[in-house]
């Protein structure tokens, strides 16, 4: 083969690898699985018990994580739209991140939100995983 020959080919695989490569993040996300596994996952990652300054670090670690927020109470039981005053928390104090932002089928934009619930001790006593959806 001749070195003009190979030259293209290289060229050519480069390009398909960069064109390909940002689907490849989609493969590997984890905001992509089911809350279910997600929650799975997370569970083994910060584990109940964790303090809450260990759970701090893994969000701030985590080059896909973003640290929300830090509340002085838990998360509300109920997220609906309208069922922000009814319901308890879980929890007196709460942390929120946003684990993974995509797109699904285009046109939606789909946000992965965590919330991790500590007791009076600073201890994880819940997790839960969110998917929020918007459509443009």
């Amino acid at each position: 083969m001749s070195k003009t020959k190979e030259r293209i080919i290289r060229f050519l695989l480069l390009i398909m690898i960069l064109i390909i490569s940002p689907q490849l993040r989609g493969i590997i996300d984890t905001g992509r699985l089911p809350e279910a596994d997600i929650r799975e996952y997370m569970l083994r990652v910060t584990p109940i018990g964790t303090s809450i300054e260990d759970v701090v670090k893994a969000i701030e670690t985590h080059r896909m994580w973003e640290l929300s927020h830090v509340n002085e109470q838990g998360y509300r039981l109920n997220r609906g739209m309208h069922s922000y005053d009814s319901g308890g928390h879980v929890g007196v104090m709460s942390i929120g991140a946003i684990l993974s932002t995509h797109k699904t089928f285009l046109i939606i934009d789909t946000v992965v939100v965590a919330f991790w619930a500590f007791d009076e001790d600073s201890k994880l006593i819940d997790f839960v995983v969110r998917k929020e959806y918007d459509v443009l």
